[in-house]
Parts: C-alpha cells; sequence; structure tokens
C-alpha cells in the first residue's frame, strides 16, 4: 500500500481512539479445529491428510462505544484438492493461508458505527508434499484496508442491520513467471498477474426473535493489473491497453426455525455473479502455422449461480448442550459467453464452455465437554463440464472427503 494511504490510515485510527479510554477490558475470542482427512479421487490415488484452522480475536473494549478488534485466522491443509483458477482448477497437495485484521469500531450516535480495518492475507499452496514453501506459482499476498458505515435498528422482535463498505487491497503474485517473461531479456510483462482490487458493496439483514432472517448483499469488485496488457487478435500484446475486469455479484438467503419444530434450522444461501473483462486469449494450439489459432475475444466474461440448501437438527443433551447433524447441498453453475468448449484432442467445439459443480455434505457436532465437541465431516463432490481438453487443467472429476477430529472454542 502506499505510504501516503498508510499515513491516512493511522491518522483516521490516532482520531477514532478515545482520548480518556480508561480500564480496557479484554474480551479473548477464539477457535481451534484440528482433523484428519481421508480423500478420494476418481482416476486418482487416495490419501489421508489434515484440516486444521484456527483464529484468535482479543477485543479490546475502550468504553461503551469504542473498542480495537485484533484478527488472526489461519488455515492449513494438507490433503489433495482441486483449487480453481481463471482457466480452469488446478492439482495442490497443501496450502496455508494467514488473514490479518486489526478492526477500529467506534459508535458515533446511538445505532450508528463506523469501523476502519486494515487487512492482509498471506496464501502458499504447494502441488506435491516435495516442494519448497513460498516457491507456489499462484502464491498471493494481500495487503489492503476496509471502511464501513453500519446502522442498526433493534425491535422488540426484530434487528436490522444496514451497511455500506469500501475495500481496496492490492494482490501480488511474487512466483508467477510465464514462459516469455522467464525467458526474455526485458520481457514486455513481469507482474502480469497482480492487480488492484477495489470492492463497493452493500448489505440489509434482519434477523427475528426465534424465527429466522434475511439478508440481501449486492457487490462492485474492480480489478486493476499494474503489468498486464491485452491482446491484439493477431496475438501481439497491445501496449497502449492494460487489463481490467469488473465483478458484479448479488449475495441473498435466510435462516429459518419451524415454530413446530424447535430443533431443527432451515437456511438458503445464493449468489449470482457476472464477470466482464477486457482481457482475450490467443491460442496458438502449439503449432508453427497460423492457419489453426484461435482468438477468443471475451475469454473471461462469463455469469456464474450458485444456490445451496441446508438444514441443521440439534438434538439436546442436557447442560445446554446439543448433538448436531447439519446436511447441506450445493449447486453452482458457470457459463461462459464468448468461450468455446475443446475436444480431448484441443479441437474447438461450436458449444460455448459451461461447469457446473454438485457438492453434498453432512457435518456432525458432539459435545465431549464445555466448548469442545467432536467433529465429523463428509463431503461429496461431483464437477462436470463440456470442455474436454484438460491438458493443463482439471475440468471434470468426482471426489469425496472425511474429516474427523476435535473443535475447541473459547
Amino acid at each position: 500500500m502506499p505510504k501516503s494511504c498508510w499515513t491516512s490510515l493511522l491518522t483516521a485510527l490516532v482520531i477514532m481512539v478515545p482520548i480518556e479510554a480508561g480500564a480496557v477490558e479484554l474480551i479473548q475470542l477464539g477457535q481451534v479445529e484440528a482433523l484428519g482427512t481421508y480423500t478420494s479421487i476418481k482416476d486418482s490415488e487416495d490419501d489421508y491428510g489434515a484440516d486444521t484452522s484456527a483464529f484468535y480475536s482479543p477485543v479490546l473494549k475502550f468504553n461503551d462505544t469504542f473498542c480495537l478488534i485484533p484478527l488472526v485466522d489461519v488455515h492449513f491443509n494438507s490433503y489433495p484438492q482441486y483449487l480453481p483458477q481463471e482457466e480452469g482448477n488446478s492439482f495442490y497437495n497443501t496450502y496455508l493461508v494467514t488473514n490479518l485484521h486489526i478492526a477500529a469500531r467506534k459508535e458515533y450516535k446511538p445505532g450508528w458505527f463506523i469501523k476502519l480495518t486494515p487487512l492482509a492475507t498471506w496464501n502458499i499452496m504447494k502441488e506435491t508434499p516435495d516442494d519448497d514453501w513460498g516457491d507456489g506459482l499462484y502464491d498471493y499476498t494481500d495487503y489492503g484496508v476496509e471502511a464501513e458505515l453500519r446502522h442498526i435498528i433493534s425491535g422488540a422482535s426484530s434487528e436490522q442491520h444496514y451497511s455500506s463498505a469500501f475495500e481496496y487491497y492490492k494482490r501480488t503474485y511474487p512466483n508467477f513467471t510465464t514462459l516469455i517473461s522467464s525467458t526474455t531479456v526485458t520481457p514486455p510483462e513481469v507482474h502480469e498477474k497482480d492487480y488492484h482490487g477495489l470492492k463497493y458493496s452493500a448489505r440489509a439483514e434482519r434477523n427475528y426473535t426465534n424465527l429466522g432472517g434475511w439478508y440481501f448483499e449486492p457487490y462492485l469488485l474492480q480489478k486493476l493489473y499494474s503489468d498486464k496488457h491485452t491482446v491484439n487478435d493477431d496475438g501481439t500484446l497491445d501496449l497502449n491497453e492494460d487489463r481490467h475486469d469488473y465483478e458484479v455479484g448479488l449475495n441473498f438467503g435466510g435462516t429459518y426455525l419451524p415454530r413446530n419444530l424447535s430443533r431443527f434450522q432451515l437456511s438458503l444461501d445464493n449468489d449470482y455473479v457476472i464477470n466482464n473483462s477486457n482481457m482475450s486469449y490467443y491460442d496458438t494450439r502449439n503449432t508453427l502455422g497460423l492457419g489453426d489459432d484461435v482468438f477468443t475475444d471475451k475469454y473471461y466474461d462469463y455469469q456464474s449461480f450458485s444456490i445451496a440448501p441446508g438444514v441443521e437438527y440439534a438434538h439436546p443433551i442436557g447442560n445446554e448442550k446439543s448433538i448436531r447433524l447439519r446436511l447441506g447441498y450445493d449447486y453452482t453453475v458457470r457459463w461462459y459467453s464468448d468461450r468455446k468448449a475443446q475436444f480431448s484432442n484441443g479441437d474447438y467445439r461450436s458449444q460455448d464452455q459451461h461447469d457446473q459443480e454438485h457438492t453434498y455434505s453432512a457435518i456432525l457436532r458432539i459435545p465431549l465437554i464445555k466448548s469442545v465437541d467432536f467433529v465429523v465431516n463428509y463431503a461429496l463432490n461431483h464437477v462436470d463440464s463440456n470442455q474436454k481438453f484438460e491438458d493443463f487443467y482439471r475440468y471434470s472429476f468426482d471426489s469425496y472427503s472425511i474429516k474427523t477430529g476435535i473443535s475447541w472454542r473459547f
């Protein structure tokens, strides 16, 4: 982040911190979850691994209107899986994600809150266990800040939240290189995946006592690439135009607690995304001749929709403890407006590419002692696409995973 931005951010934090804080109250929140995993991917070897996550938030409450909320969130996975990239799904064996937030929250008048949050993310991926940490092609770091304005209306039977937020972050890929950039003395592009992210969002939600609630959250995300040029229809780079993407999305859903079935909770989460980019793609087909080359103008333009219903059952066993079972289903479909699907040999088809993913899940939580649960997590994935050219990325596969272990919250 530029030095001037950090200076402005620190000045804003100083203004928000009360001069006479008085006694500071420390409220510690956190959770640690350690799960062993077994994963099976069709037409691949089965493997055992680990899925470990933890977060810790020592909240500093200065008075009734101001608090600081630091948050450290770490997630470590060491089991085989396919993770989505822009062009397709890539295989990874291990990844480590670390998030650091420090939020300053101020109630400047009753029911009105402003929050300023510096943030950072470190994402490290390994394709195989033998790879070195920090050398992954898609490793990245984020640095940024988020500002949020929130209004809360509390009533006798419900509570309403209305918020708007702006987030800026800079994402860098320190290891990403292409054949041209790695073999050219003065390459036209060096940091071609690095970009500045600008996200504008709003959210409305309402929660009803003993009934459930709903939420509605539109957003706009701009990705402004700092060193990535667009491609002309002859395969050359347009050095006068940089890549920029625009993503418009809508997240919405809710929960419902049936009056006659007090142990059940129903939920539904949905999202709709439209992605638009000025970046094209020129496919040389790995041949010397130009006759079979293919130029795709709107290669990264797509729409996607997902729907994720779920039901949770809580069986009380005394002392405010409950055995909880959650069943869920997630369906996601993505269709491209100008990217043609290919046969397995690389020849292009007449249909545009479209991808589908079905995920069936079950999570069982059994309380052992206070704040400690035994957890069993099962997930079945079916990913299918009419894109059959998979020399570099995977578009269709079936997999399932079983995870079991301990979760401790405090």
